[in-house]
């Protein structure tokens, strides 16, 4: 996939499809979610969490692709990674991620942390855009650059302006943590 193509709304006859930078065939997304963030809560004595199904290499997360029917041009995918800090002060919960299409762009959600079992409850945290690839990523595969959404600075304790760039996510065909 050209990961320098236009990122358009995936808009056509009034309707809303598939984004051209959405991959049909994304079996995982590998996220670093920000280095600087990763950081801070390393060096402050803060723990991280992970959900399975997702898992982690390094600083890296890995969210398998959830099965399922969706609306065209949404990804869903499983697990999660939790974040604590200043003994519990500080919380970040990225669960159940999509990426979804909509008239004004392709975007970062998560499940809305108050009800995960509410499937309609979504945050929108970034917005997404073309990425340079970064190193060597497998076939198939597309990198993408999060721009942190107004919905999503409350999130990271108003630390980081909304358009804040985070690290990109690539959307791989397949799930190199948990499998095919």
């Amino acid at each position: 996939m050209d990961n320098t193509a236009d990122a358009g709304t995936g808009k056509q006859d009034g309707m809303v499809r598939a984004h051209p930078l959405l991959p049909a065939s994304a079996g995982a997304m590998h996220w670093g979610v920000k280095a600087s963030f990763l950081s801070y809560v390393r060096n402050s004595g803060g723990k991280t969490a992970i959900v399975v199904p997702a898992g982690v290499t390094g600083e890296t997360f890995t969210f398998p692709r959830t099965a399922g029917e969706y609306p065209p041009g949404t990804v869903r995918f499983s697990g999660g990674v939790a974040f604590s800090a200043h003994g519990g002060m500080m919380t970040v919960i990225l669960a159940e991620a999509a990426i979804e299409t909509s008239s004004d762009g392709l975007w970062l959600t998560i499940a809305d942390t108050a009800d995960i079992t509410d499937e309609s409850r979504r945050r929108r945290i970034a917005r997404l855009v073309p990425a340079n690839s970064h190193g060597n990523i497998p076939a198939g595969s597309s990198t993408l650059t999060p721009l942190l959404a107004l919905s999503g600075v409350g999130l990271f304790g108003d630390v980081y302006a909304e358009g804040t760039a985070f690290d990109p996510l690539v959307l791989m065909p397949k799930d190199p943590v948990n499998g095919p």
